[in-house]
């Protein structure tokens, strides 16, 4: 409620065009009339959408969890009158942009505009070597429990594993020899 209100107390008014960049409270902000609102949206606003994907309504007893989903339910209201406002909406990939169609059934099609690669920060090793890489947050919807399960049935295949997140420790327990943990590389490290 306090980002909601934080976004609602931006006044933009004076401008025609606002670009927001979001998943959720950028939604909020107030533009005059007549602007046009552009929201590059990253996926819907989870805790409101797929609650579930949060390790911390999955693991909450019987009470919490009901508490928190009623309350996914009063955010999802807020959050979809909220992006009824956007005039377009861009996105970073086709998953998403069908989410955001399935969620706030835009007026205007949604754009899809892939991210850039820095590839100067990547380079072709002359020391080749045969592995496979995760590179992300270790949480419930990434599903990196997927990746290791399947590594764990190939124990001839190598996995390294980069990032940390709220189900790190669950992850590690669960992984054979062939997976290796890493996290907190710089650009370098991890080129």
């Amino acid at each position: 409620p306090f980002a909601m209100w934080a976004m609602r107390s931006l006044d933009l008014s004076a401008y025609d065009v606002v670009l927001v960049s979001t998943t959720h409270c950028g939604k909020y902000i107030r533009v005059k009339d007549n602007a046009k609102l552009i929201t590059y949206c990253h996926t819907p606003f989870r805790l409101a959408w797929r609650p579930e994907s949060y390790e911390n309504v999955i693991n909450k007893n019987i009470v919490t969890k009901w508490v928190l989903l009623l309350a996914s339910k009063l955010f999802r209201k807020t959050d979809l009158a909220a992006s009824k406002r956007t005039d377009w909406y861009i996105t970073n990939s086709k998953e998403v942009k069908e989410r955001i169609e399935t969620t706030y059934h835009p007026r205007n099609k949604v754009t899809v505009i892939n991210p850039s690669v820095k590839t100067e920060n990547f380079y072709v090793s002359e020391d080749v070597k045969e592995y496979y890489l995760v590179v992300c947050r270790l949480e419930p919807y990434k599903k990196v429990d997927v990746v290791i399960d399947a590594f764990n049935q190939m124990p001839e295949r190598q996995l390294i594993v980069v990032g940390k997140g709220a189900m790190g420790r669950v992850l590690h327990k669960k992984t054979g020899t062939n997976i290796q943990f890493l996290h907190s590389l710089d650009a370098r490290q991890l080129a």
